[in-house]
């Protein structure tokens, strides 16, 4: 799989003025529409975290900033973080954030009530890079929160040389290890076609 290092780079050598064409959210050559990754993305993303007024969320690999646009004003606190600074120049709100990886930000201990990272791992190194940002994100996680791991390709059902794959019985195997309740969501069809998966974690 690729390395953060190409990651950034590859983003960060985009030159375009549209949000889904910097983010490679592309349909035969041409970006999508905001209404197509609000059904894709955004609505399925908050369907599952269940937002409240005195939530603070974290947004991992936030992007140009789509989602939190959408709900920098319904919570009490956003944060957000991604590995390229040139997708960050997009976001024009009010939420903090920071460019790194998923791995080397500086995380506030017990201090989120939601985190949310959706199409991210499926571009990370291995499982063991997989293992150890889930485990940093719910050290940030307070007790009764809420980990979203969103648009996850599961390899039992549909793998790809671009995108990093979790085995279902690692995956398991590694949600039993940590202890914590959680579920497997599919997408809907419409919009996924490659049987891709939310894993929710509930600490």
């Amino acid at each position: 799989m690729k390395s953060e290092n190409i990651i950034r780079d590859h983003y960060n050598r985009k030159i375009t003025n549209n949000d889904f064409e910097a983010l490679d959210y592309m349909i035969d050559g041409e970006p999508i529409t905001y209404e197509y990754y609000k059904q894709m993305i955004i609505t399925p993303t908050l369907r599952n975290l269940h937002l409240e007024l005195n939530d603070k969320v974290l947004d991992v690999g936030c992007g140009t900033g789509l989602i939190m646009k959408e709900i920098e004003n319904d919570v009490k606190y956003i944060e957000g973080i991604d590995i390229s600074q040139n997708l960050l120049n997009f976001y024009k709100g009010k939420a903090n954030v920071s460019c790194c990886s998923a791995l080397d930000f500086d995380y506030k201990q017990n201090f989120y009530n939601k985190i949310y990272m959706v199409s991210v791992s499926i571009h990370f190194e291995d499982l063991a890079y997989f293992k150890k940002v889930v485990r940093k994100l719910l050290n940030a996680l307070t007790p009764g929160g809420t980990l979203l791991i969103g648009d996850q390709l599961i390899a039992d059902f549909y793998t790809s040389e671009k995108y990093f794959s979790l085995h279902l019985n690692d995956l398991i195997d590694f949600l039993n290890e940590l202890g914590y309740h959680f579920s497997l969501k599919t997408q809907a069809a419409e919009f996924r076609n490659r049987n891709r998966y939310d894993i929710l974690i509930y600490k």
